[in-house]
C-alpha cells in the first residue's frame, strides 16, 4: 500500500501544475485586464508555496540514497537541454525584445530548476541548524536586497525567497492525528474556500499588478521601490499571508489515490514542456484572441478567463499523458546514474527518479 501522504502530496502536484500552466498562460498575454490580474495575484500567493513544498516532501530521503549525485545532474541535465531548447526558439523565431539569453540567466519558468538544485544543496548545512525554518525565512527576507543583476544570476533572489517552503515540505511531519468530526471537516473546508475566493477581490482593493510582483519573489526591494528594512518586512507580511492560504488549499484537495494521482506523478512532463505550448499558441496568434476578450470587459471577460482555464486543463492533459511521457522520457527524466556509472562515479545502482 502507498504511503497515503505520498498520495496526498501527489494528487496536490496535480492540481498545482493546472494553476501553473493557468498563471503562466495568462501572464503570457499583454496588459491584462484588472479582472485577470487579479486573479493571478490571489493564484500566486499560494501556487508556488505549496509547489515548492511538495517538492521538499519529496525529498526527504534525498541525502540518504545512493542515488544523490545523480538527483543532482539529473536537474542540471535538464535544465541544460531545456534552457537550450527555450533560448533557441526565442533566438532563431520569437525574437523577444530585450531578452538576454544566458545560461546564468534562467529563461521564463526553468528559475525552478536552478532552484531545486539549490535547495537541495542547501540542506546539507540547513539540517544541521536548531532553527533551519526561521534561518530560512530570514535569509528569504535579505533576498530582497541583492542588486537586480546579482539576484537574476541562476534565479538565486527566489530560491532564498522560496526556501522557507522547501524547508516545511521537508520537515512534513507524517505521524497519524485523530480524525477530526465531519462538521468541523466541513466548517474547516467552508473557511478555506472562502479565504481561497476572497483573495483575488484582496489583492485587487490592494493593488493586484503589485501585488503579484511582490508574491513571485524574483524582485529585487530597490526595485519595488521600498527600502531594504520595510521591504523585508513585506516579505515577512507575504510569508504570513501566502502560509496562510497554502494552508487552505491544501484543506480542500482529496486525499485517495485516484486517475489524478496517476496524473500528478508527471508533473515534471507538464512543467518543462508546456512553456513551449504556450509560446507556440502565441505564435499562431491564439493567444492575441484571448487577450482581446479579456478586455471587453463583464461577462466576456469571465468567458475568457474561463477559456483559459479550459486550455489550460487541455495542454496538462496532453502533457501528462502516458504515450507522451514514454516518448519523451529521455529527455525529461535522463539516466544520470548511468552516465555517472559510465564516467566511473557512481556504483550500479537502480535508477533515481525525479522529484516533482
Amino acid at each position: 500500500m502507498r504511503n497515503p501522504h505520498a498520495v496526498y502530496f501527489t494528487n496536490v502536484r496535480f492540481f498545482l501544475i493546472l494553476l501553473v500552466v493557468l498563471v503562466n498562460l495568462l501572464t503570457a498575454l499583454p496588459g491584462l485586464p484588472d479582472a485577470a490580474q487579479a486573479l493571478v495575484a490571489g493564484i500566486f500567493t499560494f501556487h508556488l508555496p505549496v509547489f515548492v513544498l511538495v517538492t521538499g516532501f519529496f525529498t526527504k530521503k534525498f541525502w540518504e540514497t545512493p542515488d544523490a549525485a545523480a538527483g543532482l545532474l539529473r536537474i542540471g541535465l535538464q535544465y541544460l537541454f531545456f534552457q537550450t531548447v527555450y533560448s533557441l526558439i526565442d533566438l532563431f523565431w520569437l525574437k523577444t525584445p530585450g531578452m538576454e539569453h544566458s545560461f546564468w540567466l534562467p529563461y521564463w519558468m526553468l528559475w525552478f530548476l536552478t532552484a531545486h538544485l539549490g535547495w537541495k544543496l542547501l540542506l546539507v548545512p540547513f539540517r544541521k541548524l536548531k532553527h533551519p525554518i526561521a534561518a530560512a525565512v530570514l535569509l528569504g527576507a535579505a533576498a530582497g536586497c541583492l542588486p537586480a543583476d546579482a539576484g537574476a544570476w541562476m534565479g538565486i533572489t527566489r530560491m532564498l525567497v522560496f526556501f522557507p517552503f522547501f524547508l516545511a515540505g521537508y520537515y512534513w511531519r507524517e505521524g497519524s492525528k485523530a480524525p477530526q468530526p465531519p462538521a468541523v471537516r466541513r466548517l474547516l473546508k467552508a473557511g478555506a474556500a472562502l479565504l481561497l475566493l476572497a483573495l483575488p477581490a484582496l489583492w485587487q482593493a490592494a493593488g493586484a499588478e503589485a501585488a503579484a510582483e511582490w508574491l513571485a519573489g524574483g524582485t529585487a526591494y530597490a526595485d519595488l521601490g521600498v527600502p531594504a528594512l520595510a521591504g523585508a518586512a513585506m516579505r515577512l507580511a507575504c510569508y504570513a499571508a501566502q502560509a496562510a492560504a497554502s494552508a487552505a488549499f491544501l484543506q480542500l484537495l482529496p486525499r485517495a489515490e485516484s486517475r489524478v494521482t496517476v496524473l500528478g506523478g508527471r508533473t515534471v512532463y507538464v512543467f518543462l514542456l508546456h512553456g513551449a505550448v504556450i509560446k507556440l499558441l502565441a505564435a499562431a496568434g491564439l493567444l492575441g484572441l484571448l487577450t482581446e476578450r479579456l478586455h471587453a470587459g463583464g461577462a466576456v471577460t469571465a468567458a475568457a478567463i474561463f477559456a483559459a482555464a479550459l486550455a489550460a486543463a487541455g495542454i496538462v492533459a496532453v502533457l501528462s499523458s502516458g504515450k507522451l511521457a514514454a516518448a519523451m522520457r529521455p529527455v525529461i527524466e535522463p539516466d544520470a546514474g548511468r552516465l555517472l556509472r559510465w564516467m566511473h562515479l557512481q556504483p550500479r545502482e537502480r535508477r533515481a527518479r525525479g522529484t516533482y
